[in-house]
């Protein structure tokens, strides 16, 4: 599987940003994010050949189902007909989480930097846990999507306060059962010895 953060890295090794570069900034990434986000899940092609780099980008990889990873990750020829199958095989995708890194420097200009998670579904995929990074050409007006890598995680982190709150709540449940299973077992045991007595 691809990364961004390799990218990314890589970019930012290659200096500062320039003081003229076009600023990304944490709205306006997020807001990049979500048109995406909204546009595949339409099969909107169109409006996703707008939003996706043709000037700089790197890759759009994923994991099975519809895997895109190596050669193909890379091929911006033909990334539009990939999300058309990809609608064809109802997937869908939810933002679950967002966060800007920053800027670096890269070889046509600045990048914004982000990490996401998201819930996939698709055909032969429940709802599944998935997390990413990515870049923007910071140096594109409007800005464009240059890097979009995601695979699956066992949980969301986003979500990691509910998970906790959920398992305190499975072991108040499983700790007042215990207390109500020891009672009953000294109520029986009271009885059979009051009748052994008797």
């Amino acid at each position: 599987m691809l990364g961004a953060s390799g990218f990314a890295d890589n970019q930012a090794m290659a200096g500062s940003v320039p003081a003229d570069a076009t600023s990304c900034t944490d709205s306006a990434s997020r807001q990049l994010v979500e048109s995406f986000i909204s546009s595949f899940n339409k099969g909107d092609t169109a409006e996703l050949d707008r939003l996706f780099s043709s000037d700089g980008f790197e890759w759009y990889s994923t994991d099975a189902p519809g895997a895109r990873v190596d050669r193909e990750a890379k091929d911006r020829t033909g990334l539009m007909a990939y999300f058309a199958e990809r609608h064809r095989g109802h997937e869908q995708l939810k933002l679950e989480s967002f966060h800007f890194i920053g800027e670096s420097a890269g070889g046509l200009g600045a990048l914004g930097n982000f990490e996401f998670e998201l819930t996939r579904m698709a055909d032969g995929l429940a709802p599944t846990p998935y997390g990413g990074k990515g870049a923007i050409a910071c140096w594109s007006n409007p800005h464009t999507i240059l890097v979009w890598s995601m695979a699956r995680e066992p949980f969301l982190r986003a979500r990691l306060p509910l998970y906790v709150s959920l398992a305190g709540l499975a072991l108040a449940v499983l700790a007042g059962g215990l207390v109500i299973l020891v009672r009953r077992r000294r109520t029986i045991t009271r009885a059979t010895r009051l009748a052994r007595l008797r």
